[in-house]
């Protein structure tokens, strides 16, 4: 290596120093800037729309999307539609109920029911309790 003297300092040339050869941190680095790049550039498109399927269908997720199929003919039929079963459904659920109140074998029968159904829920909730216990105890 040449040294320069100038003045009680010791000057390297820069031609002294190889830098086309790799060191081995500069492998690193090189390596390492290649795998961030490459994991940034995979993940890059990951909530973007698939472009296959240009066209063929509108992405769709804002809030108001559907205002328009809701004010058509078509949402406005679909809308009354849905109206009717709901009514039907919540008025067969009235009807069961009256029968079942008029009738005192079927009354019988529901409160059976009843009785059975809360002491499975109480018997759930104290097997949680009691797991709920046991796990603080082995703290």
């Amino acid at each position: 290596i040449d040294v320069i003297n100038t003045k009680d300092k010791h000057i390297a040339p820069t031609a002294a120093f190889n830098t086309s050869q790799p060191t081995t941190m500069n492998r690193i680095n090189q390596f390492t800037t290649l795998l961030v790049l490459a994991f940034l550039s995979s993940g890059a498109n990951a909530f973007a729309p698939n472009c296959s399927q240009k066209n063929s269908m509108a992405l769709k997720m804002g809030l108001l999307d559907n205002v328009k199929f809701l004010f058509s003919d078509e949402g406005k039929k679909k809308r009354q539609e849905l109206e009717r079963l709901e009514r039907e459904e919540e008025e067969e659920a009235q009807r069961l109920m009256r029968e079942r109140r008029l009738n005192p074998d079927k009354m019988t029968e529901y409160e059976e029911n009843v009785v059975t159904r809360r002491a499975e829920m109480k018997a759930r909730k104290d097997k949680l309790q009691e797991f709920q216990n046991d796990v603080r105890t082995e703290d």
